[in-house]
């Protein structure tokens, strides 16, 4: 869980974040979002609270799986609006793997004990792939400038390759 997204906070994981490599090697968590403050509803009355954990983020990157799921659904990917493509149905993995590539470095880990750490990178042990930020990977006319496209649920057989070419001439190498 990293701190809520309101000013600095934003790019620090709280001390109690689960942290990997997980037993076989993997690296976890596989993504981070926001679990430290966060206002939740308070259970059987009409309030607010300010709650904390796994239980807070949880929701967050379930509700950008959902949001992945319906931009496929509604043919968003080729354009970055609705109907500019042919809408399919996303496997769990294909989602999966949208919400990991969307992954923004965050940079202060801090310990168990509440004392900075240092700083950290995508692609470890403290955050994973980073926090779910689906402007980075999905193309949102008007939003951003990116191109994508997906290959989802492919056969791939012994000997068979898929090969792909990337033009990376416009890629801007602060991104």
């Amino acid at each position: 869980a990293t701190f809520n997204q309101n000013g600095a906070g934003r790019d620090r994981l709280v001390s109690y974040s689960s942290r990997g490599p997980t037993a076989d090697g993997r690296i976890k968590p596989d993504v981070v979002a926001p679990g430290f403050s966060i206002q939740s509803s308070t259970g059987g009355a009409c309030g607010w609270r300010s709650m904390d954990g796994t239980s807070m983020s949880a929701p967050g990157v379930s509700g950008a799986a959902a949001l992945v799921r319906q931009y496929l659904r509604e043919g968003f990917l080729d354009g970055g609006y609705r109907g500019s493509g042919e809408g399919f149905d996303p496997s769990g993995s294909l989602v999966k793997a949208i919400l990991m590539n969307s992954g923004r470095s965050i940079s202060h880990v801090f310990t168990r004990q509440g004392k900075l750490a240092g700083t950290s990178r995508a692609y470890d042990n403290s955050q994973g792939h980073g926090a779910v930020h689906l402007t980075n990977t999905l193309p949102l006319q008007g939003i951003n400038d990116l191109s994508a496209f997906a290959v989802d649920n492919a056969v791939i057989s012994d000997a068979q390759t898929f090969t792909f070419e990337v033009d990376t001439t416009k890629c801007n190498s602060n991104t």
